[in-house]
């Protein structure tokens, strides 16, 4: 009995060895496979890491990625940073490009709250962001240029303005403008075409001095002096009657003066009180106002009579005649 229970015992104890021993194996084989996988995962994050270096590190990487391909290196960078020296370059690498080329601080962000997808979102968005900001400067700098081109092909499509005078013609008038005392354009200004094509003719011909060149000098300073003289405006009917008024007794005094010149001095006064008796059936104010002139008249005025008695007009009719012509040229201007 007792070698039974004896034997019984050691059979328990040999069961019980055997069972730790497999326990033991199972657990050795278990460790192994473990770090068999962990070699190989570091294995194959460390051949990650160099491929994320190897891309950060090329400048046709950041010429040509989306903004998710970035945001994708960079977490990856990050997450494996720490554990693979190729990750930490590679994010260091990114944070330069990102601070430099976008103004993106990599680590404000990668470093803030939330999981590693919250900061993966976030880098994409100021990415976007950026590129947003950047599309509209490059609008508005080609809006920009756009116009500018277009202001240039309009001056450039815009023809030069052409001198109004030659310079051989220039030339040629130098000398008479000079002895008109005025400009060069001013004296071919006042020229008529005809005056500018006889001063070419005598340039080319070498004549220095002829009849027409004083001609020309004299036709200048007439129309220079025209030019000068100040217009006048009529800003009322009542201003227009007493230029009118004016202007009719001064044509009547210089009339009167003229006929009476023309008269022999014995039949001046005669003549004269025969004629305003005439006037003064017609026009009392006329006569009156010729009397008034006459007192200033000195010799003869037949020839002015005669034409008085033989013409049917009136003297004021015959005075507006002259201001009427007088009026219109002052218009004209």
């Amino acid at each position: 009995m007792l070698r039974t229970a004896m034997m019984g015992s050691m059979q328990v104890r040999e069961g019980m060895e055997r069972r730790k021993q497999q326990v033991e194996r199972e657990a050795e084989k278990a460790a192994g496979e473990r770090q068999a996988k962990e070699r190989e995962l570091f294995q194959r994050n460390d051949k990650v890491a160099s491929a994320v270096q190897r891309e950060v590190q090329s400048p046709m990487f950041w010429n040509h990625a989306d903004n998710r391909r970035v945001a994708n290196l960079v977490s990856v960078s990050q997450e494996l940073a720490g554990k693979h020296p190729q990750a930490d370059a590679a994010y260091m690498g990114a944070a330069d490009v990102l601070r430099d080329k976008y103004g993106i601080k990599l680590d404000s962000i990668m470093n803030g709250p939330g999981n590693g997808t919250e900061r993966h979102d976030a880098l994409l968005a100021a990415l976007d962001d950026h590129n947003a900001a950047g599309r509209l400067r490059e609008e508005s700098e080609e809006a920009d240029l756009a116009a500018a081109k277009s202001k240039q092909d309009v001056e450039n499509s815009t023809p030069a303005e052409e001198e109004k005078y030659s310079e051989h013609l220039r030339t040629a008038a130098a000398a008479e403008a000079q002895a008109a005392d005025m400009p060069v354009e001013h004296y071919l200004d006042a020229l008529t075409d005809e005056q500018r094509e006889t001063l070419s003719s005598e340039a080319d011909k070498g004549i220095e001095d002829s009849p027409e060149r004083d001609q020309r000098i004299d036709h200048a300073k007439t129309q220079a002096e025209v030019s000068e003289v100040p217009e006048r405006t009529y800003d009322t009917e009542a201003e227009v009657a007493k230029d009118d008024a004016a202007m009719a007794q001064k044509s009547e005094g210089e009339n009167l003066t003229r006929a009476a010149q023309a008269l022999p001095e014995s039949d001046h006064q005669q003549a004269m009180d025969k004629h305003l008796a005439g006037v003064a059936k017609k026009d009392p104010q006329a006569a009156q106002a010729r009397g008034q002139a006459l007192k200033n008249v000195s010799g003869s005025g037949k020839d002015y009579v005669k034409q008085s008695m033989d013409s049917m007009a009136t003297p004021r009719k015959a005075a507006g005649q002259k201001q009427n012509a007088a009026r219109e040229h002052v218009h004209q201007r």
